[in-house]
């Protein structure tokens, strides 16, 4: 895998946490990740842009969202809306700015790709200072519009490869013949 740049900004510790993990854990596989990759489309002020974008030829297309923020710093979480506390803002939509910004590399793909359907997305908000219990306490265990959650316990290396393995369990990232890969790559920057 190759990883674009090398090492994120410490500013950022959530992103510069995951984005090691993501490294240590795809460093043998074959694709390309970048932290801060953006897509720009054209007449728009505006640019998508996921933490962390990874393009593996075993697992597919993975599009991380990644908030640095505590439990105490969500209030409450009513399906995609989280009321936040001493935050930056005070509502926030960490899934669907998640899916937003995978249904945009997915449109950009279609256009570039004559078989956009043959790379599997897979979506995660990465949440790296929070534990499973304290989520579980807070009462949004039961959260049905919390699924692409991974909590502190599931960001470790060991964890995302897990969680990798799920996603191919449940929607499995076909083999891309050489060909249909380096279409891919190209499209979306890869190469």
């Amino acid at each position: 895998m190759r990883f674009y740049p090398e090492s994120a900004a410490p500013e950022y510790r959530a992103e510069s946490d995951v984005w090691d993990i993501v490294k240590e854990a795809l460093k043998d596989e074959d694709g390309v990740a970048w932290h801060g990759y953006r897509l720009y489309r054209k007449g728009r002020s505006y640019s998508y842009a996921p933490d962390i974008f990874v393009l593996s030829r075993r697992y597919g297309a993975i599009v991380i969202e990644c908030k640095g923020c505590s439990i105490d710093n969500i209030y409450a979480i009513y399906n995609t809306v989280w009321q936040m506390e001493d935050w930056y803002k005070p509502e926030i939509t960490p899934v669907s700015q998640v899916e937003s910004q995978r249904l945009e590399v997915q449109r950009h793909l279609r256009q570039k790709f004559q078989h956009p359907e043959r790379l599997r997305f897979r979506v995660m908000v990465a949440l790296p200072f929070i534990t499973s219990v304290q989520w579980a306490d807070k009462g949004f265990a039961e959260e049905e519009a919390v699924e692409p959650v991974a909590l502190a316990e599931n960001l470790t290396v060991d964890g995302f490869l897990a969680w990798l393995d799920q996603c191919q369990l449940e929607n499995p990232q076909p083999h891309l013949t050489d060909t249909e890969w380096s279409e891919i790559l190209n499209a979306l920057g890869g190469r």
